[in-house]
């Protein structure tokens, strides 16, 4: 999308998305051995650790919701993410993220954006809800009048 101006209320997204197990094992074996981080490889050690099946890790969310953010919004930098696990994200799910604009404010001549997401799966249960703050980067300095 190329809207550098946003309103109150203004929808982001949606996008729609699917993190694989594969992934996931790619992930986890950039900073951890897969044998360490079981829960998220085997379905059979996720179930014993009380997880209804293998599990998105938490960090990796963050990397989506940013991706989200970036691919629906060009030319913004990220100031802030904040989110609230609702229910575990399973691996190899549809999700469905979007979001709104809920607050936009003046700080040092810059504008920024704030806006609320939620990450839901294909049947509509909201597994994360999170709160991210953004500027455009061609606008870091507007003059107000």
């Amino acid at each position: 999308m190329s809207q550098t101006h946003y309103a109150l209320g203004d929808p982001i997204g949606p996008l729609e998305y699917t993190i694989s197990d594969k992934a996931v094992i790619d992930f986890i074996s950039i900073n951890e051995s897969p044998e360490k981080m079981v829960r998220f490889s085997s379905s059979a050690q996720a179930i014993s650790k009380k997880f209804p099946a293998c599990i998105v890790p938490g960090n990796m969310h963050l990397i989506l919701l940013t991706e989200f953010l970036t691919k629906s919004i060009e030319n913004i930098s990220i100031e802030k993410i904040d989110m609230i696990f609702r229910h575990v994200v399973k691996q190899n799910i549809q999700l469905i993220i979007k979001g709104f604009i809920i607050n936009i404010f003046y700080a040092d001549n810059i504008k920024h954006y704030e806006c609320d997401i939620t990450m839901k799966n294909s049947e509509g249960i909201v597994l994360i809800i999170a709160n991210a703050k953004f500027i455009f980067k061609n606008n870091l300095t507007i003059p107000i009048c």
